[in-house]
């Protein structure tokens, strides 16, 4: 319970800062906003700040929030279709207010025109692969020399980067829950049914 609760708390912190820094950056400007200026804004110390953050860049960057304990455990305990459960364990991901999906457009503006922070949003976006590869690789009970987890992560992570830009680009899109149901499904049905076009196509070629 305890070990619960600082993590509770540290993701709390993490977010109280990352908001006051986006903030600022929205008034003044990504470039004018100062490590001191953010701690005063988030009412903490500049320690505290370095306590969460390497870099000032990086309390800019939004990258994927944990998933719930309860869904973790959820999905790795589930008998049912894993594809559904798979996409239920990502959507504990993003339920998103209209205040996190503001924050999350104006990132990834951001992530676009400095360098850096690109590079620590991949970062950011790895860590997650590697987390989920390793939820996938749970479920499934794979090998450790297995490389089907990480290849489903990488395909679903490639799918999710998608559909989050294009949600958080166009406010009149539908709920980003079911943009990533229908986007996975349809590219899941689409590399299911390339095998049966690439074997119906040889035979043809095959045909006198």
């Amino acid at each position: 319970m305890a070990l619960a609760l600082r993590e509770r708390r540290r993701i709390e912190t993490i977010l109280l800062i990352r908001q006051a820094a986006l903030r600022l950056a929205g008034r003044h400007g990504y470039d004018s906003v100062t490590v001191e200026a953010i701690c005063a804004e988030a009412g903490i110390s500049v320690r505290t700040f370095f306590n969460y953050f390497p870099v000032r860049e990086a309390a800019f960057v939004v990258g994927p929030p944990p998933f719930p304990p309860e869904a973790v455990r959820k999905f790795l305990s589930g008998t049912g279709p894993f594809l559904d459960e798979l996409i239920a364990l990502l959507q504990t991901r993003l339920r998103l207010s209209g205040d996190e999906r503001r924050e999350l457009c104006q990132a990834m503006d951001m992530a676009t025109r400095e360098p850096r922070m690109a590079a620590m949003q991949i970062s950011a976006m790895h860590a997650h692969e590697v987390e989920l590869a390793t939820l996938i690789g749970g479920r499934l009970k794979a090998a450790p020399a297995d490389t089907t987890p990480k290849l489903m992560a990488a395909a679903i992570l490639a799918v999710t980067r998608a559909v989050i830009s294009r949600w958080a680009a166009d406010e009149a899109s539908e709920d980003v829950c079911g943009l990533l149901d229908r986007g996975l499904r349809a590219v899941l049905a689409l590399m299911a049914s390339q095998p049966k076009r690439t074997r119906a196509a040889s035979r043809r070629k095959a045909t006198p």
